[in-house]
């Protein structure tokens, strides 16, 4: 079976739903893919890209949050990616480069502010994936 990829992001809606696509890997006997983005940020109107202090900064963050999903997850084996941009396209771009069979989201991870801003990740992976998306609340 195609790989379940699954956007981790340290929330606890993301461990919900990194639980659940482990659980669908084991069933399907699939690979999984854990994957952290560290997003743009909004300056006005227009979107920036981090400056590289702080997007090392984020990165590494984003390693410790894979390892600790990994480790919650029992599923150590499981494939670790960290790239960036903004979050649902890239969970989407990497679903279609990687044949995924599923994309796992969880329902929501930011406050209101974030999400007025960005919008609604788990929404968007929604409208843009290629593939099935299952949103975990």
């Amino acid at each position: 079976m195609n790989p379940i990829l699954v956007g981790v992001d340290g929330s606890e809606q993301a461990m919900k739903a990194a639980r659940m696509a482990a659980d669908l890997a084991v069933a399907c006997q699939a690979k999984l893919i854990l994957v952290y983005v560290v997003p743009p940020i909004a300056a006005g109107a227009e979107w920036m890209l981090l400056p590289p202090d702080l997007y090392e900064e984020l990165k590494d963050a984003g390693v410790k949050e894979l390892r600790r999903a990994a480790d919650v997850i029992k599923q150590p084996s499981a494939e670790q990616v960290i790239t960036r941009g903004l979050p649902a396209e890239m969970l989407s771009q990497l679903a279609e480069e990687r044949k995924a069979a599923m994309v796992v989201v969880g329902s929501h991870s930011r406050g209101a502010i974030a999400r007025l801003l960005l919008g609604s990740v788990a929404d968007r992976v929604a409208h843009v994936a290629h593939c099935p998306v299952l949103i975990v609340r």
